[in-house]
């Protein structure tokens, strides 16, 4: 007769993972924040992290964000863009979502009247913001986008620096527009005067998506450091489940573990 027994889960199912439990990928979560450590003022480090649906890349940049947050005091965009395949629309979508993240700082008395200046309403939550058209943050905020970050950053209290992430750049590798505004975006930043930003890019994508949008100007391909994600290793995986069971005092059995680690075949989302 089997025995059922009542326990918390301890897995997290069909969602990015927790960076408190996030096992493997130290060569490349150290060298992308080694990279991001190492800038100066008016620098810029854009990274792309390729690879299959299910395979951890938004976990990865979970991950990458909080240390980024937490030890290098830089204020961290997360932008879920799936579905997204306009420009304008992902450009838009960034400064809204610096403008909720900084109402949750401390900011100074003219990032207030900026606010006001520019935000028609707020939804319950004081997130959800809807700016108004003529905001001159959106108007034309393809040519202004970068003097835009900088300036709604640049009076939020001890933040000293700024790491975006486009997490899905699939939609967008039909858009011609994206790698020519990419490029030039990253042009204005290396030679403007004007610019006093640390600045950093994180795009996850499948690496065919990156390859389109290479066709599409050879040179934005140059612009990254690429990171393609594989299968975890089996050690990995082993280390993963043994601190997920010992996380509910539960312990796995020598032959279960060998079981689960052979099945999950290196897998993420299998694993969880």
């Amino acid at each position: 007769m089997i025995e059922i027994i009542d326990i918390d889960c301890p897995f997290q199912v069909g969602i990015p993972v927790n960076p408190d439990v996030f096992i493997g990928r130290e060569e490349i979560s150290d060298n992308i924040l080694k990279r991001i450590a190492s800038m100066n003022t008016n620098n810029q480090q854009h990274f792309i992290i390729t690879g299959e649906r299910g395979i951890g890349k938004t976990s990865l940049t979970n991950y990458i964000a909080n240390i980024v947050e937490e030890e290098f005091k830089f204020l961290t965009i997360h932008i879920e863009n799936n579905g997204v395949d306009s420009t304008e629309e992902l450009l838009r979508n960034i400064i809204i979502k610096i403008l909720e993240e900084a109402k949750k700082e401390s900011i100074s008395t003219r990032f207030k009247q900026l606010i006001k200046d520019n935000i028609e309403s707020v939804g319950v939550w004081k997130t959800q913001i809807k700016l108004k058209d003529d905001s001159p943050l959106i108007s034309d905020v393809k040519h202004t986008f970068i003097y835009s970050v900088q300036e709604l950053i640049g009076d939020i209290d001890n933040k000293k620096g700024i790491l975006i992430i486009i997490d899905d750049i699939n939609g967008l590798s039909n858009d011609e527009e994206f790698a020519n505004w990419y490029k030039s975006m990253v042009d204005t930043i290396a030679v403007s005067n004007d610019l006093d930003l640390k600045i950093s890019f994180i795009l996850t994508g499948y690496i065919d998506k990156f390859a389109k949008l290479h066709k599409h100007n050879p040179s934005f391909s140059r612009i990254f450091y690429r990171e393609d994600l594989d299968l975890l290793k089996d050690e990995e995986v082993k280390q993963f489940f043994i601190e997920q069971f010992n996380k509910i005092n539960t312990k796995i059995k020598n032959e279960a573990l060998n079981l689960m680690i052979k099945y999950t075949n290196g897998s993420p989302l299998i694993m969880q």
